[in-house]
């Protein structure tokens, strides 16, 4: 099993601005599903991910429009997790 985080943690932002944020989902066999979900609703990535040696390295980016304040969550699925791990940080506005 690897890790999950979300680079840069919180963010707090300007209303109207583009937020990224960046999950990394780094040692992962076999490759992970890599997703997001603001406030519950979920968003899909621009995903990308490198074999090292036997694992997998996976980054997601997720572009939002800062509206107001939200939670967001990164959630990485293989099919051995039951449930997916996840990081969660807020974009407060």
């Amino acid at each position: 099993r690897g890790s999950v985080e979300i680079v840069g943690g919180n963010q707090t932002k300007t209303e109207g601005t583009q937020t990224e944020f960046q999950c990394r989902a780094v040692g992962w066999f076999p490759e992970p599903n890599v997703s997001w979900s603001v406030n519950g609703e979920a968003n899909s990535c621009n995903s990308s991910s490198v074999a090292q040696g036997n694992v997998f390295d996976s980054n997601c980016t997720l572009t939002v429009s800062a509206i107001k304040n939200s939670s967001v969550q990164c959630l990485v699925k293989i099919p051995a997790l039951s449930t997916p791990d996840s990081r969660t940080v807020f974009l407060t506005v």
